[in-house]
C-alpha cells in the first residue's frame, strides 16, 4: 500500500510539473511575441511581414500548449491588425482575423475593456459604425471606463467625427470632456490623447473642453492657457 501511495505521488508530481514546464513554454511564446509588438508600436518601420509572421507562429504554439488564455488571443488579433497595415490591399481580410480573435479572448475574459475597445477601433477602421460598434463601446465604458485605451478611444474618435461633422459624434460628446480631462491625467494615455489632438488640429476644441479645468491640465495642450 505505502508503494502505491508513493507511486500515485509520484505521478501527481510528474504531471503537476508537465503543466508547470507547458504553461512555462506557452509565455514564453506570449512575451517573445509581446515584446515584439511593444517594439514596433514604438517604431511601426520596424514591422515587416515577416517578423509578423514568425510572431503569428510563436503565438499559435503558445496557443496550442494553453488554449484557454484570452491574453495569448488579443494578443494574436493585435497581430493580424498589423497585418492590415503592412498589406493594405487585404485589411478588411486582416481586420476580420482580428475581430475574430477578440471575440474569442472575451470567451475567456469578457470583462476586459481593452479588448472591447480592440473590437470598437477594428469596426472603426472598417468604416462599420454599426450597432455592433456601439454594442462595443457601450461595453467597454461599462467594463473599464477608467482604463487608458478608453480615454485614448473616445479622445480620437470623438475628434475625428468632430471634424467630419459626422452624427456619430453625438455618440460621445458628452463623454469626452470627461474622458479628454482623464486622459491627460493618465500616464498611460497622456501621450495618445497629446497625439489625437494634434492629428486631429482639436487643439481649440480640447482647450474650450478644459476651460474649468486646472492650469496645470490645460497647459499640456501646446498654446492653450
Amino acid at each position: 500500500m505505502r508503494q502505491l501511495r508513493i507511486l500515485g505521488l509520484a505521478s501527481i508530481v510528474i504531471v503537476a510539473l508537465f503543466f508547470t514546464f507547458k504553461f512555462y513554454i506557452a509565455d514564453l511564446h506570449y512575451y517573445n511575441v509581446k515584446n515584439n509588438v511593444e517594439r514596433w508600436r514604438k517604431d511601426p518601420t520596424s514591422a515587416d511581414l515577416e517578423s509578423i509572421e514568425k510572431s503569428m507562429v510563436r503565438i499559435d504554439k503558445a496557443i496550442s500548449l494553453s488554449s484557454d488564455n484570452a491574453l495569448y488571443y488579443q494578443l494574436r488579433g493585435q497581430l493580424h491588425e498589423w497585418k492590415s497595415y503592412i498589406s493594405p490591399l487585404d485589411k478588411r481580410f486582416h481586420l476580420k482575423n482580428a475581430t475574430s480573435e477578440y471575440k474569442k479572448s472575451l470567451v475567456y475574459r469578457p470583462y476586459w475593456a481593452p479588448t472591447w475597445i480592440n473590437l470598437a477601433w477594428v469596426k472603426w477602421r472598417l468604416n462599420e459604425l454599426d450597432e455592433d460598434f456601439e454594442l462595443y463601446l457601450a461595453n467597454a465604458l461599462k467594463t473599464g471606463a477608467q482604463q487608458a485605451s478608453v480615454h485614448y478611444f473616445i479622445v480620437d474618435f470623438a475628434f475625428a467625427q468632430y471634424n467630419l461633422k459626422s452624427a456619430k459624434y453625438l455618440l460621445v460628446y458628452k463623454l469626452l470632456p470627461l474622458h479628454l480631462k482623464m486622459g491627460l491625467q493618465n500616464p498611460l494615455s497622456e501621450r495618445n490623447v497629446l497625439k489625437a489632438i494634434k492629428e486631429r488640429n482639436a487643439s481649440e476644441l480640447a482647450c474650450r473642453l478644459l476651460k474649468s479645468e486646472p492650469l496645470r491640465l490645460r497647459k499640456k495642450i501646446p498654446g492653450c492657457r
